[in-house]
């Protein structure tokens, strides 16, 4: 795992911004590099002081705990997370930290169909559905986000133990911790191919699974989320500013729409037409 910091001009004293990403390779797509240039231009152009940390390695969670360890030890007024897929107008940024709220969002979607919003709201039986107000065009407070492209206080860490992110499916913080461990211990002893791999690290998650009704199956964001609102801090998305996600296109939440409008004209279609239409 390798890291990179970068302060930009003007960020030697008071620091406005800590741009973090993380990638798994130390590659940016293109687009989204583009994005992060332009977005840098236009917010210094505006008098904002930033530095940028880049993280790279395929554990995401690490990743993203020490580049917000870092937005803490610099004092700095906002972290935003950019991921290294994503696609934003210049002025996206900007748009977050005027909002002043301590853990506010862009409108993301996945990047496959059905390109679901990734704004959702905590169900009786503990799982997520998308949150009500997604297409209103206004800010909406919600109860879980991802970290596509969100902006956060560094006070939330503060309040917060370690880890502030964590892997899905494991019980406690102590799995997680032995987890963690015992796939470095893995990556450090690889020599096999892929396939051996991955198999050996499928392994040393489940022996810290435990039993299914336990385990949390959700991913790292979510779990940030559900520690600072049990911190009392409150989650927000603002409707208005969708981010592209990058797949074979920028997908975001037009998508989403139409493919729910085509989804719910197929079930107009009569059983027998559908297989007949199947048949040919």
């Amino acid at each position: 795992m390798g890291q990179e910091l970068l302060k930009i001009k003007g960020s030697d004293v008071n620091i406005d911004l800590c741009i973090g990403t993380i990638t798994h390779n130390g590659e940016i797509r293109a687009k989204t590099q583009k994005c992060l240039d332009q977005a840098i231009r236009y917010m210094h152009s505006k008098g904002y002081t930033m530095a940028m940390r880049r993280e790279t390695g395929s554990l995401i969670p690490l990743s993203r705990n020490r580049i917000a360890e870092m937005a803490v030890e610099i004092s700095a007024k906002c972290l935003i997370f950019v991921d290294a897929d994503m696609v934003f107008a210049e002025d996206a940024m900007e748009k977050l930290l005027k909002h002043d709220r301590d853990i506010i969002s862009g409108l993301c979607t996945q990047r496959a169909a059905p390109y679901m919003p990734v704004a959702k709201m905590r169900t009786k039986e503990g799982g997520y559905l998308v949150a009500e107000g997604v297409g209103s065009g206004r800010l909406i407070e919600v109860d879980g986000i991802g970290s596509a492209f969100v902006c956060i206080k560094p006070r939330v860490f503060e309040a917060l133990n370690q880890p502030y992110y964590a892997i899905p499916a494991v019980n406690s913080m102590q799995d997680y911790v032995e987890a963690i461990e015992d796939i470095k211990t893995v990556l450090a002893s690889y020599t096999d191919t892929r396939e051996t791999l991955i198999n050996r690290l499928k392994d040393t998650l489940l022996k810290h699974q435990g039993k299914p009704k336990n385990r949390s199956l959700v991913g790292e964001d979510y779990f940030f989320c559900e520690k600072a609102r049990m911190e009392g801090f409150k989650i927000f998305v603002d409707t208005s500013l969708h981010i592209g996600h990058l797949g074979e296109k920028p997908y975001c939440y037009d998508d989403y729409l139409e493919y729910k409008k085509y989804r719910d004209a197929q079930k107009d279609i009569p059983k027998d037409a559908e297989a007949v239409n199947a048949v040919t």
